[in-house]
C-alpha cells in the first residue's frame, strides 16, 4: 500500500498539499508537478505517482484494474467530483467527446518561468482543428478555478 502520511488531499479543490518548512516556520504547501503529458505527479519513496490515482487511494478506494477518468478532460483538474473510475473503453470514449467538438474542455496551465496560472477553453471543430479561448492569468490555481466556476455560471460569457 502507498504511504500517504503527511499528505493532504482537498476533494473540493483537488489540490494536494503537505506541511513544509519555510524560513524557520512550517506552512501548508502545494505539492505535485506537471509532466509533459499534462498530469500532476508526486515522487514518493523514489517512485512517481499520478495525483489523480492517489486521490482514490486517499479516499479509501483502490483504483487497481481501472483507469481514472477526468470527466471534463482537464488532466490537472483533480477535484473529487471530476474524477471517476473507468474502463479503458469508457475513458477513451470520454476523450473523444472532448476532442471531436461535442464538448469543450478546460485547461489550466502554469506558464514556464512565471508564477501564474492561465485558463484556456478548448473546443474541437468538425474539420479537426481546435479553437482555444484565453480567459486570463491568475497568481494561484485556486483563483483560476474560482474564475472558471464564475465563467461556467455565466455561460462562458466574460464580463465586459
Amino acid at each position: 500500500m502507498i504511504d500517504l502520511k503527511g499528505l493532504h488531499y482537498c476533494p473540493k479543490t483537488g489540490i494536494w498539499s503537505r506541511w513544509m518548512k519555510f524560513h524557520g516556520s512550517h506552512k501548508l504547501g502545494q505539492v505535485g508537478s506537471r509532466n509533459g503529458d499534462g498530469y500532476l505527479y508526486i515522487n514518493l519513496s523514489q517512485k512517481m505517482y499520478r495525483l489523480h490515482r492517489l486521490s482514490f487511494v486517499y479516499m479509501g478506494i483502490d483504483p487497481t484494474g481501472f483507469q481514472v477518468d477526468h470527466k471534463d478532460g482537464v488532466r490537472n483538474n483533480n477535484k473529487w467530483g471530476n474524477l471517476r473510475l473507468a474502463t479503458k473503453l469508457e475513458n477513451c470514449l470520454n476523450k473523444e467527446c472532448h476532442r471531436n467538438g461535442k464538448e469543450p474542455y478546460i485547461e489550466y496551465r502554469k506558464r514556464v518561468g512565471h508564477d501564474r496560472w492561465e485558463i484556456l477553453r478548448k473546443k474541437g471543430i468538425p474539420d479537426g482543428r481546435q479553437i482555444t479561448t484565453y480567459y486570463g492569468s491568475f497568481d494561484s490555481l485556486e483563483k483560476a478555478i474560482k474564475r472558471r466556476d464564475e465563467l461556467i455560471e455565466n455561460g462562458w460569457k466574460d464580463e465586459e
